[in-house]
């Protein structure tokens, strides 16, 4: 019988003696690399990352602007804050 909880299930994907990569594990590297490409793509180093924004830097500021509204959302804005 198939149970929500069972996407929150950690388990190792594969391991070396007392060391594990998890699909937990695999997940975060996946998203760190993922954000530190749309960065480099962003910044890269023959646009130098000009006044005047490409699409590249666009799409990073409106995810930027989107997970910055959903944790403001979730956590709520200190009084002067906008």
């Amino acid at each position: 019988m198939f149970s929500p909880l069972e996407q929150f299930e950690i388990f190792p994907v594969f391991g070396i003696g007392s060391f594990s990569i998890t699909n937990s594990t695999l997940l975060m590297l996946f998203s760190v690399f993922t954000i530190l490409f749309m960065y480099y793509v962003t910044f890269l180093p023959n646009t130098g990352g000009g006044i005047v924004p490409n699409s590249y830097q666009q799409v990073t500021e409106g995810f930027v602007s989107f997970v910055r509204g959903i944790i403001s959302e979730t956590i709520g804005v200190a009084k002067g804050n906008t």
